[in-house]
């Protein structure tokens, strides 16, 4: 009996490790959040010199989030200002810019945080477009038919989605 006891604990533990230790995470300046798999977005013009967009996203406490990262060599075009979501069934959700920021291994980080409304609307529908500002001008990112949907709807079930979104 003891032995067997023993042994459903380490099974046990063993589970925990290897679910705990699988999951993404998210680190910026001196945190760390659970995170959805990334996707890149990509420059809408085929032969230009602009770097995609790898979007993400995280969960701090109760509050969804949106991470975008980008390439910025030697500091240039670092990410900066609001955003907006164009969404496949016509919807915009607007994130403001609060200042959120990294710059790390020659990369642009910036986080945002995502309303009950916009998670709502992400729920429902494919991200298409994403316009963003850096330090060197305004920009658009597009999705170039990936479903997002695949990688952010698990993300924000997995994470104990607040009741106003209601069940998958």
């Amino acid at each position: 009996m003891k032995y067997k006891n023993i042994c459903i604990i380490i099974v046990i533990s063993l589970c925990y490790v290897l679910n705990t230790s699988a999951q993404k995470r998210f680190f910026i300046n001196e945190n760390s959040y659970p995170a959805s798999q990334s996707f890149s977005l990509q420059n809408p013009e085929t032969f230009s010199s602009k770097p995609e967009i790898d979007v993400m996203f995280v969960k701090k406490a109760d509050q969804y989030m949106l991470v975008l990262s980008k390439s910025a060599p030697m500091g240039q075009s670092r990410l900066k200002g609001d955003i907006l979501l164009y969404l496949d069934d016509g919807s915009v959700i607007k994130c403001v810019d609060r200042g959120i920021n990294d710059y790390v291994n020659e990369t642009s980080t910036s986080m945002y945080y995502l309303s009950d409304s916009g998670i709502e609307k992400l729920r429902n529908s494919n991200l298409h477009t994403l316009r963003y500002s850096t330090t060197g001008g305004d920009y658009t990112a597009v999705n170039k038919g990936k479903e997002s949907l695949n990688i952010y709807v698990p993300f924000i079930k997995k994470a104990n989605v607040p009741k106003i979104l209601g069940n998958f």
